[in-house]
């Protein structure tokens, strides 16, 4: 249903199958305590399970930010 919302609504993303790859189950654990699939994960916000109320209010914010230029040699 998420990957469904987010494809529906044009918001690009990438796929992490926690069954077949143990250092994203590792990761999963570390960020929800392994509280539950799926999860959204944008910066520092997670969504688990599907919430379409809080994507869309994820959706929103998305689109009122831009992209942050770095100064070469400001890394």
């Amino acid at each position: 249903m998420v990957k469904d919302w987010l494809t529906e609504n044009g918001c690009e993303f990438d796929e992490a199958d926690i069954t077949k790859d143990v250092f994203e189950l590792r990761e999963w654990r570390a960020l929800t305590g392994g509280a539950g699939v799926p999860v959204v994960a944008h910066g520092n916000d997670f969504i688990i399970g599907f919430n379409p109320e809080r994507l869309e209010m994820l959706l929103d914010s998305c689109k009122h930010t831009s992209p942050v230029d770095i100064a070469e040699g400001a890394d």
